[in-house]
């Protein structure tokens, strides 16, 4: 049966009409190279309990030789996803993957003469110049295949959002040096870009811009200079012109929400040469991607993409969630660690910044058994938990934490009460708080103790119950009391895998991380 098509609106995510939450993992990049990896893959997946799988689906299969397409990988993603019970962010590895062009079909890459590469200081690269007009051309109606074909053959909305392109940019330098780009670079700059920068001060480029007395006309040189910022809002300039014209032909065949990528720059030092995040200067991180740098200029040429979202690998991850979630429609995360630290930054994600969701990358190559992957599936279960709670408690007010040397403590006010969580072990602890009513809690997490107190008087529990996800519910595990809540003075969230404390009386270390609290004051 037909249900309401996925939209992104004010900051959520909302399939088959209602609230949803992408608790998503990014499978390995050829792990839909064949129906046999789809298929092991996406079962890895779903037992680690993600309801979302983010997969390429790549030009190089799609249309093998140039007008005919063969739909076989998405034939087998669709059914592989169905059968799991999995909904499917496709991202379309077309033009552009991590700043190369090397999932472009054999016929394009061939054929220099008819889609050009684009130059470095060292001559031409695997990257199509975005300035070449039969490369968008061919992209565009690759892409558009692709979705009216999902339009015919998912009526039931198995695909909830797709991405276009990946972790767009130059390499290699910070301007496309290519005869093409040449051209346009000595062209007059259009008044919207000008006036892009003009109304964003917090852009690196401004004081460029400045600097050359506040131009409204001109050349690139002349409005801009010659500086890395001035060449990387050149480049986000094609890149999204580019990329606008690819979303555009896929959205008129097939309306969901559309996202970009964005490879981080900003790391401390720069990535070596199999590194795939981060970079001080624009060409060492891909050259005019939707970083923060330049994220009004994608806003502003490519108004068909929904979401800018940051590949996060390094970094303040409280800095990149807000500045996203500031820059775009909302915030989610389409890349991050699978280990221990990505899952505390997941909690925070969602409980703090309100993220529409978080997606691991490699999480199909997880070992049952290991402790990246149990502690991964555990989150997913507490995620999962909260989701379905806040989809019937739509206007709850969450909280998201994380808890590390730096910073290994927190009070979060609601209401009358205030809330402490204490880390207690190693590793990143995190968790959220949803107010279910005045006194009553759900908290989820691993890693800390939680204490309360009030402005006045006392603060007692009146119960405190634990929670399980089952996969499809919520349902109640035991009642907490005696050790486990220090005689109701406080609730223990033990960390992942803890193991008994020595020289001590032992208490539960196997809760599910889910506890619904009651409390009272007197």
């Amino acid at each position: 049966m037909p249900t309401d098509p996925p939209v992104f609106r004010d900051g959520h995510l909302l399939v088959d009409g209602s609230p949803y939450l992408v608790v998503g993992a990014e499978v390995h990049n050829s792990s839909s190279g064949s129906g046999a990896a789809i298929e092991a893959s996406f079962r890895t997946v779903a037992e680690l309990g993600a309801n979302t799988v983010l997969v390429p689906v790549t030009w190089e299969l799609v249309e093998p030789v140039e007008g005919t397409f063969d739909f076989a990988q998405v034939d087998g993603i669709l059914s592989a996803a169905r059968s799991h019970g999995l909904r499917v962010v496709p991202l379309w590895f077309g033009s552009y993957k991590n700043g190369m062009s090397s999932y472009a079909p054999g016929w394009v890459k061939e054929d220099v003469a008819r889609f050009p590469r684009a130059e470095v200081s060292g001559g031409p690269i695997e990257h199509l110049s975005p300035f070449g007009d039969a490369a968008v051309s061919a992209d565009m109606r690759a892409f558009a295949e692709l979705m009216a074909y999902l339009a015919r053959e998912d009526t039931q909305h198995t695909v909830i959002m797709v991405q276009v392109e990946n972790e767009v940019g130059l390499l290699g330098g910070s301007r496309d040096l290519s005869p093409l780009a040449n051209d346009a670079f000595a062209a007059e700059v259009i008044p919207t870009v000008v006036a892009t920068v003009a109304g964003h001060p917090e852009m690196p480029v401004h004081d460029d811009w400045v600097a050359r007395g506040s131009k409204t006309a001109g050349t690139w040189a002349e409005v801009f200079g010659d500086t890395d910022s001035a060449d990387e809002l050149f480049m986000a300039c094609a890149y999204a012109g580019y990329v606008e014209r690819v979303a555009a032909a896929g959205r008129a065949q097939l309306d969901v929400p559309l996202l970009v990528n964005a490879w981080l720059d900003g790391s401390s030092a720069d990535p070596g040469p199999t590194d795939v995040a981060g970079g001080r200067r624009p060409g060492v991180y891909p050259s005019g991607g939707p970083v923060i740098r330049v994220a009004p200029i994608w806003r502003e040429l490519a108004p068909t993409i929904d979401l800018l979202c940051p590949d996060f690998y390094f970094g303040g991850v409280r800095a990149v969630c807000e500045s996203y979630a500031q820059a775009s429609a909302g915030l989610f995360i389409p890349e991050m660690h699978r280990t221990a630290d990505g899952v505390a930054q997941m909690f925070l994600a969602i409980g703090e910044f309100g993220a529409a969701g978080v997606s691991p990358f490699g999480a199909d190559s997880l070992s049952p058994g290991t402790p990246d992957h149990g502690r991964l599936a555990d989150a997913n279960a507490m995620l999962r938990l909260a989701h379905q709670l806040l989809r019937e408690q739509p206007g709850a007010v969450r909280r998201g934490f994380l808890l590390d040397g730096s910073a290994p403590s927190i009070q979060v006010e609601l209401g009358d009460y205030a809330l402490s969580a204490q880390r207690s072990g190693g590793e990143p602890a995190y968790g959220m708080v949803i107010e279910q009513a005045p006194g009553q809690f759900v908290i989820l997490g691993r890693g800390f103790t939680l204490s309360f107190s009030a402005p006045a008087g006392k603060v007692g529990i009146r119960s405190a119950q634990e929670l399980h996800w089952n996969g499809n519910q919520v349902l109640p595990g035991r009642r907490l009391n005696g050790d486990e809540t220090a005689a109701g003075t406080l609730v223990r969230f033990p960390a992942y895998g803890a193991e008994p404390e020595p020289l001590r009386i032992p208490r539960l270390q196997d809760l599910s991380g889910a506890v619904q609290l009651h409390l009272y004051r007197f």
